[in-house]
């Protein structure tokens, strides 16, 4: 409406600028005419704050092989990454450790990124020896655990506890023995 303009906030005398506040702020512009005459007006720019975004799982701590659902909160919309697209949940099976990114939208359609680390705790070998031993009745044997596990527990189906047990079937029987690592992982 003037040819020449005087702005506050110390924006310097031109007809447009791209401003980029951090807070709402209102913006005053001082108009002169070309016969000389002066008018001013004002806008007002509406900042709205960037919405929290939180990213979680539970659990955040898995084994191979398991599944755990990774959450959004803090917004309206959300899109992640790792091809699993909107949503605000998501169930997920890793096969290895992974950042799971989302980027939430609010109302104001503002948005902000949270990220969530799903440890996958590496798989492990458990083997028996002997291996499909056979024997006469009344002798024994005895069975060992071997196994990658870190901090081995043992839980054979016979109710014992150890590496290691001896044992004198009167008929033929399967033995078994659950291996739990120390992130909780069975074999």
């Amino acid at each position: 409406g003037g040819i020449n303009y005087a702005w506050d906030n110390d924006l310097p005398a031109s007809a447009t600028h791209i401003i980029s506040p951090t807070t709402t702020t209102t913006y005053n512009v001082t108009a002169t005419a070309s016969n000389d005459c002066q008018n001013t007006a004002s806008i007002t720019i509406t900042v709205a704050p960037l919405p929290e975004i939180v990213a979680s799982a539970d659990p955040n701590s898995i084994c191979v092989g398991e599944q755990t659902t990774i959450v959004a909160s803090g917004g309206t919309a959300y899109i992640w990454d790792n091809n699993l697209g909107a949503g605000d949940s998501h169930k997920i099976s890793p096969s290895e450790t992974t950042i799971y990114s989302v980027t939430g939208t609010d109302e104001n359609f503002c948005s902000s990124t949270a990220n969530i680390e799903v440890v996958v705790h590496e798989a492990f070998t458990v083997q028996v020896q002997p291996e499909n031993p056979e024997l006469c009745m009344g002798e024994s044997i005895l069975l060992s655990v071997s196994t990658t596990a870190e901090n081995p527990n043992f839980m054979w189906n016979s109710n014992q506890q150890t590496e290691q047990i001896s044992v004198s079937p009167s008929s033929s029987t399967s033995y078994i023995v659950t291996v739990t690592d120390k992130s909780n992982c069975k074999g």
